[in-house]
């Protein structure tokens, strides 16, 4: 157990810090979780804070949008197996004996493809089909093209054996581009993508991925906008390491009143909830947050790290000034 604490890192964990305070018009929430040694393990995935170029392709329209920079897939894939490792060498073992099986090396052939960032946003349209975006950064398109072909094939053989629909995997090409889909009968939508300036941006419609592009290429995108930037917390940081915003008071406005019940929105709204930001900022030895516009349970369950359990294993700092924990 001690060993399977360590490649998380969540040995080194010393103490969490909060504090909550008006901001204007907002409630700003601050967190802080120290460690007494640099960051290492799962807790070093969170890379320092950088410019999000995903971003780019997400209007200021969007509903929701999450966004992070991370290690290299790649290096995270090793923290994966060591990990793994510490449960047993039978459990790696399983993983050589199925990449043997399917002939596709998933470091080399899958994590090594892809880079440090990746971004997703509800942006566009909800019905008849939520027009969803996701952006990630893509070392190697080829490899990865290739992989997908082979996983695919390997996918349809074992859907012919059972006699049930097998998945399409199409390439087009539209005003010089190529786009790529993955489809299967019974499926309301395709999975659609393409990649542009080492980013792989997928959508459920080719249409969706140009309008994507075409933002990006107007300079108008939600990390410009006013609204999004009047939610930055004030500490001294230009980039975030990681972010979730939402504005579930435009989503509200954009699905019927029936469904509208159904969700239970009510109670986010009145809870300050409906529009909000939360900040996350990886450094050397610690992660601080900044949430503007939501409480601390919002807060908390965005991080998904602040367990009772931890709470009760380590020392607690309520703190009431109103200077960033930063």
């Amino acid at each position: 157990e001690a060993a399977t604490m360590d490649r998380l890192g969540l040995l080194d964990a010393s103490t969490l810090v909060v504090e909550r305070h008006r901001d204007g018009d907002w409630y700003a929430t601050n967190a802080e979780v120290r460690f007494s040694e640099p960051r290492h393990g799962i807790m070093a995935w969170l890379a320092e804070p950088a410019l999000m170029g995903g971003l780019e392709f997400v209007s200021p329209e969007a509903y929701v949008a999450a966004s992070a920079v991370t290690k290299d897939a790649e290096d995270m894939f090793d923290d994966l197996l060591e990990l793994i490792a510490t449960e047993g060498d039978d459990a790696l073992d399983e993983i050589r004996l199925f990449e043997q099986s399917i002939g596709i090396d998933l470091r080399e052939h899958l994590a090594a493809t892809f880079g440090g960032e990746a971004t997703f946003a509800l942006d566009g349209p909800i019905l008849p089909v939520p027009s969803w975006k996701l952006i990630v950064e893509v070392i190697d398109p080829d490899t990865l093209v290739h992989t997908l072909e082979r996983a695919v094939a390997l996918v349809n053989t074992e859907l012919t054996s059972l006699g049930e629909a097998p998945v399409v995997f199409e390439t087009t090409e539209n005003a010089g581009r190529i786009y790529y889909s993955l489809s299967r009968e019974g499926l309301h939508t395709p999975v659609v993508f393409t990649v542009v300036d080492g980013y792989l941006v997928a959508a459920p419609s080719q249409a969706l991925i140009v309008q994507a592009i075409e933002r990006r290429e107007s300079g108008i995108s939600l990390a410009s906008s006013a609204a999004f930037r009047a939610l930055l917390p004030d500490n001294g940081y230009t980039n975030c390491s990681a972010l979730v915003y939402r504005d579930l008071g435009s989503l509200i406005d954009a699905l019927p009143a029936e469904m509208i019940g159904e969700l239970e929105f009510a109670d986010a709204l009145s809870d300050d909830l409906s529009q909000g930001l939360v900040c996350i900022f990886g450094e050397e030895d610690r992660i601080t947050a900044s949430a503007t516009g939501g409480s601390l349970v919002g807060l908390a369950s965005t991080l998904g790290i602040f367990g009772a359990q931890w709470a009760e294993d380590y020392r607690i700092e309520e703190v009431s000034e109103t200077e960033a924990v930063s």
